[in-house]
């Protein structure tokens, strides 16, 4: 049996009520516009960087990135807040500044070095908890008259709320934890004797075992910060010691004694390792310097992002522009870009 159709309407089509239809129009009409205006001061922002009010207001609605990590964006809104700190602070203090572009290049490095350290931390497992920020931000409070005081110092010399300290604090804690938790650090004693014959006798004295490293630290060191604790250096990490120090700290295991003397600037030593632990063994910053050289940083800001805008506000009157002249390009950027 043939059952007919009887509708002459598809199921689905132009058949919607008129409300839906005006709001989907709506919809893509405002979705237009916010790209259209997105990309408009995007330009001016990028490229020109206008100080007006309004892209002020547009910034704080668009996260145009300044720069990418890896990836992850940092916001022009995150840059330039920092760099209002600092502005307000110069006024306050009456302490001279960079130009703009100086000022706002200096501070996105520090906000990129910042966000390559945060990314290190996750890989690590390293965290800074809330607990620790509210701690260290009353131990703060303690040492400057209470948390009023504080509040007011920022906002009077900074221009800054409490929220934004902490997250300087979270920061700050961070990188702390890294240097402590992360880099190779030795525990070791030493005895430092300027002559080499008296060094070599000590020596001989801890070889036959006939007193211990700590005895004879305390009688023949001429380490006045070191002797009394019997040769005690406590923890140090790489790039703390002289050259010639260092290398033989770290290339003996714990417990031992090296039997040679190390000669320095110093003197002679005699070098005894009792403790060691990290997982990186390189210098801090020789360790972030390749973090940065394997980081996949992409910067925006204060980069002329077309060309081409430059030529045609050079070519219109001077009235006719509404935007900040930028300088030049470097000439390896300008070549890149005709390539």
């Amino acid at each position: 049996m043939k059952i007919e159709n009887k509708s002459s309407q598809p199921a689905f089509g132009n058949n919607r009520p008129k409300w839906l239809q005006l709001t989907i129009k709506a919809a893509i009409i405002l979705l237009v516009v916010y790209f259209v205006l997105g990309i408009s001061f995007a330009i001016a922002i990028y490229g020109f960087h206008q100080e007006n009010k309004l892209p002020k207001i547009v910034y704080s609605f668009y996260s145009y990135p300044a720069a990418w990590v890896n990836f992850r964006p940092i916001t022009v809104d995150e840059l330039l807040k920092q760099v209002s700190f600092i502005k307000h602070f110069s006024q306050q203090t009456e302490q001279p500044l960079p130009d703009e572009k100086e000022l706002t290049d200096q501070m996105l490095n520090q906000l990129i070095d910042t966000e390559l350290l945060r990314q290190q931390a996750n890989r690590y497992g390293i965290k800074v908890s809330n607990k620790e920020v509210d701690e260290t931000f009353d131990q703060m409070a303690e040492q400057n008259n209470g948390v009023d005081e504080v509040k007011k110092i920022l906002s009077e010399m900074y221009g800054m709320n409490e929220k934004d300290f902490k997250k300087l604090i979270k920061d700050q804690l961070m990188v702390e934890k890294i240097q402590k938790d992360l880099f190779t650090q030795v525990s070791a004693k030493h005895i430092l004797i300027k002559d080499e014959g008296q060094a070599n006798e000590v020596l001989d004295k801890l070889k036959n075992n006939e007193k211990s490293f700590e005895d004879l630290a305390k009688e023949f060191s001429e380490d006045t910060g070191s002797k009394d604790n019997g040769g005690d250096l406590g923890w140090f990490g790489r790039g703390m010691m002289v050259p010639q120090f260092e290398e033989v700290a770290f290339s003996i295991e714990p417990g031992e004694t090296k039997e040679e003397l190390v000669k320095t600037d110093f003197g002679f030593h005699i070098i005894r390792v009792e403790e060691k632990k990290g997982k990186i063994d390189q210098s801090f910053t020789e360790w972030f310097q390749e973090v940065k050289e394997n980081s996949k940083i992409y910067i925006w800001y204060n980069q002329p992002i077309i060309k081409w805008f430059k030529n045609v506000a050079k070519e219109k009157p001077e009235s006719q522009i509404e935007f900040e002249q930028v300088e030049d390009q470097p000439q390896e950027l300008e070549e890149q870009q005709e390539e």
